[in-house]
């Protein structure tokens, strides 16, 4: 699921899973984002990646104090019915990946974060209580494709729902794409090319 070779050229029509861990002030994080590499992801790409962020949305509007990870799950799942309703997937295959998201919760939620990025404590069988902060980490697998898709947030439990501390990056797929777009350190410093003679 995580590649760690780091061999392989990168080509039009990949994508990158970038899953890291910033920290401040000896607190971390815990961010996955899936990025495409020539900035524009392809139909069946958005068709799935579009429904893990719809998952994730859902969940996302469901945190609250005093519910359990399972009931925002079961919530979560029956608010996703319209949606199937509305998707046609383009492979049987896809729609099977999307429902097992669904039924299982795909490790939405994660482990908590705080001092380590897969910090100490249990939260997933007691009641949510505000202050509780947590990985929230959907993930879709097709493995007759090899695809592992998925978007990672760190939230906290608050009075009133929910916080997601990294909701400054962007989610929705032609944010994605904008941002990509802008181009890196690569593109403003281009590798340079060695002479015969340096080799």
């Amino acid at each position: 699921m995580h590649y760690f070779r780091n061999t392989a050229e990168l080509r039009a029509g990949d994508l990158v899973l970038m899953d890291y861990a910033p920290d401040d002030r000896y607190y971390v994080s815990d961010i996955a984002r899936i990025w495409p590499v020539d900035g524009k992801f392809r139909p069946a790409q958005r068709e799935l990646l579009g429904f893990v962020l719809a998952y994730r949305n859902a969940i996302l509007t469901r945190i609250r104090p005093g519910v359990t990870a399972k009931q925002v799950m079961d919530e979560a799942r029956t608010a996703m019915e319209p949606v199937f309703a509305a998707t046609r997937f383009s492979k049987p295959i896809y729609e099977a990946a999307a429902r097992k998201l669904v039924e299982t919760g795909g490790g939405v939620f994660s482990h908590p974060v705080g001092m380590a990025v897969h910090d100490d404590g249990e939260y997933i069988e007691e009641p949510l209580r505000p202050g509780r902060v947590f990985s929230i980490d959907p993930q879709m697998r097709v493995p007759e494709e090899g695809l592992y898709l998925r978007y990672e947030d760190v939230v906290v439990v608050t009075e009133k729902g929910v916080e997601n501390f990294t909701d400054f990056l962007p989610s929705d797929l032609p944010d994605i794409e904008r941002f990509v777009g802008r181009g890196g350190l690569v593109q403003a410093f281009p590798p340079m090319m060695r002479s015969r003679e340096e080799k």
